[in-house]
C-alpha cells in the first residue's frame, strides 16, 4: 500500500487510506504516535491512558522547563 505526500498549508502530509484508518480504529481529530525505527517509521494509535499520561508529562515539563534544560546540558 502506498500514498503520496501532499501539500497541506505550508507543510507536507499524507492521506491515510480508509483501510489503514479502519485498522487503527481512529477518526478525525485523534492523535497518532509516530516513532522512528530502524526500517523507517511506525504509526500507532495512542490509547486514552497514554494520552492522559502524555498530557501530565507536558504539564510537568512546562512547569519545570528551566530545570529540564539545565539537566540536559550537564
Amino acid at each position: 500500500m502506498k500514498t503520496k505526500l501532499r501539500r497541506i498549508g505550508s507543510s507536507l502530509g499524507v492521506y491515510l487510506p480508509k483501510k489503514i484508518i479502519d485498522y487503527l480504529q481512529v477518526e478525525e481529530g485523534k492523535e497518532l504516535q509516530i516513532v522512528r525505527t530502524l526500517n523507517g517509521v511506525e504509526l500507532t494509535k495512542l490509547s486514552d491512558e497514554a494520552m492522559k499520561s502524555l498530557e501530565i508529562a507536558k504539564k510537568i515539563y512546562a512547569e519545570n522547563e528551566d530545570l529540564f534544560l539545565m539537566l540536559a546540558n550537564d
